[in-house]
């Protein structure tokens, strides 16, 4: 069984969803949630330390949307390569930082005769290596790391939507076309805004308004009669119990919702098109009555997403990143070139190789502490002349102990044993120096699969002999297969690649691959090999 995990650093909660399975079958096992009020290391470490499960699992965390940023970038050709070029001197030219202190990932969107479109997520290195450095220091280190936009658009699923995610400080909204984000905007705005100003006019404290808010509704307010037309309200039906905290609230929400509306008009006049239906998400996006207050403000149909297992909505983000786990997500990768993940393999890589020599190493400088310890007793009590004896002999057993006259004879046959362990260890390293053949050739395989959702693997049987390496795999599909091979063949390494005995199983394919390794025989080697006379 096989875990990955989704990890929402938000402002207000930290919330990581788990799913469990394979590439055919996963289900969301749960999702679980701290106050980020405590820190968010510190909400990660409380969440992992009830999750035992937490270090068989890879895990994908988003980097926030005021980190980095979404472009769109049209080019009027279709051959990725020529693409590849032109992305970074078109890039560089609208954002005001230079190449070198960027990260730059892409994701193609779609094409046409006219040309292509490539999604472009650009973040500051400075901000995404200080993510990664915090959540490496709590033993969350993702396998990659995506904006958290990118992972909202995957509610998105036909038309022109809008996936609005109303968090704590902030919102984001994430447009999306068929499917795909094309553009993504920042409101530095949340449910913080609203539970201050419930807070004002109840005269209690932050975390009393939060708990107030949640029993609260905003009224709904009157459906515009034209597009983008502002709304009046109506009548709530009822008299509130609280009708000045609803009207702080509902005054507050407003100013919100006034930004939001602008950021889609924008959009559309941008883009060229209009907006289908608008998408809740986050925590914010729970108070009772703002998807119909919204909806009037818009004139735009609008509803909360469905997240699997049936969780709220303020789960959304989570449960998407761990869906980008699983490779059912595609996202753009922002764990690139100096900062790609180097997952478990070098961590085992380094156990086996200097495992040994550490070992050595921990005698040394535990021979070291008896040795400065029997110094300082003689510097100090000269006349202690048995128990320096007595450190020696438990130090090294095989010494004879006649020979142990004086403090002087004891500490030199110390020194003596000291400098042989420490040749020994010396010797050891020459011998453990080198990288184990198998586990280099595990963690050079390892690196070159292309990635889970490039193209899904699940490898049961796998051999690795000096004379080739040899697995037995399920993928989705035949194309998936064939991807599989060519990203091995363009490896030097593994260059022989070849799959077999293909299989459909269902929803499911099951392939062999073998590799021979070592450079391939040409006709002339095999000429130069045959016995005379057997030449064609």
């Amino acid at each position: 069984m096989a875990f990955v995990q989704g990890i929402d650093t938000g402002a207000w909660r930290v919330r990581v969803a788990t799913m469990e399975g394979s590439f055919r079958r996963w289900v969301l096992r749960d999702v679980v949630e701290m106050e980020s009020s405590v820190g968010i290391a510190a909400a990660i470490e409380a969440i992992r330390a009830d999750e035992p499960i937490w270090g068989q699992a890879e895990r994908v965390a988003a980097l926030p949307l005021d980190r980095g940023t979404v472009r769109v970038v049209k080019l009027p050709f279709t051959d990725r390569a020529t693409i590849a070029k032109a992305l970074p001197a078109e890039v560089e030219s609208n954002v005001p930082y230079d190449l070198e202190e960027m990260v730059l990932g892409t994701h193609p969107v779609d094409q046409d005769k006219s040309g292509s479109r490539t999604r472009v997520v650009i973040a500051r290195k400075e901000e995404v290596t200080e993510l990664l450095a915090l959540l490496k220091g709590v033993g969350a280190e993702p396998k990659q790391l995506v904006i958290d936009a990118e992972a909202l658009a995957s509610y998105s699923n036909r038309g022109v939507q809008a996936v609005v995610d109303m968090g704590h400080a902030r919102t984001v909204i994430a447009l999306c076309q068929g499917g795909q984000l094309i553009a993504a905007r920042l409101i530095p705005l949340g449910g913080l805004q609203l539970t201050e100003a419930l807070a004002a006019v109840l005269g209690v404290t932050d975390a009393e308004a939060e708990a107030a808010k949640h029993t609260l509704s905003v009224p709904v307010a009157a459906q515009p009669s034209a597009g983008w037309t502002d709304p009046e309200p109506t009548d709530a039906g009822e008299t509130p119990r609280n009708p000045e905290a609803v009207a702080a609230l509902t005054g507050a929400l407003d100013e919100q919702l006034a930004e939001i509306r602008a950021r889609l008009i924008a959009l559309e006049d941008e883009l060229g098109f209009g907006v289908d239906e608008v998408l809740l998400a986050g925590g914010a996006s729970q108070l009772t009555g703002l998807a119909g207050r919204l909806a009037a403000w818009t004139g735009l149909p609008t509803r909360a997403v469905v997240v699997p297992g049936g969780h709220p909505p303020a789960c959304a983000l989570a449960v998407a990143l761990a869906r980008a786990a699983t490779g059912d997500v595609p996202v753009t990768d922002l764990r690139i070139g100096e900062l790609a993940y180097r997952g478990h393999a070098d961590i085992l890589w380094n156990v086996v190789s200097y495992g040994a020599l550490a070992t050595a190493a921990a005698l040394v400088v535990g021979t070291l502490v008896v040795g400065l310890r029997a110094t300082q007793a003689w510097d100090k009590l000269s006349g202690l002349d048995t128990k320096i004896a007595d450190t020696v002999m438990e130090s090294f057993p095989e010494t004879n102990k006649d020979l142990l006259t004086d403090t002087s004879t004891a500490l030199a046959i110390f020194q003596g044993h000291a400098d042989e362990t420490k040749a020994r260890v010396e010797a050891l390293g020459s011998i453990v120096g080198g990288e184990p053949p198998t586990l280099a050739m595990l963690k050079k395989l390892a690196d070159v699969l292309p990635a889970n959702n490039t193209a899904k693997i699940d490898v049961l049987e796998l051999t690795i002999t000096q004379e080739a390496v040899s697995f037995k795999a399920e993928t989705d599909t035949y194309e998936s297969a064939a991807k599989i091979e060519e990203t091995l063949k363009n490896n030097e390494t593994f260059a022989q690649a070849h799959k077999s005995d293909e299989k459909k199983l269902g929803d499911y394919l099951r392939f062999n691959m073998s590799i021979p390794l070592g450079t391939p025989e040409t006709p002339d080697d095999k000429a130069a090999g045959a016995p005379a006379g057997e030449e064609g």
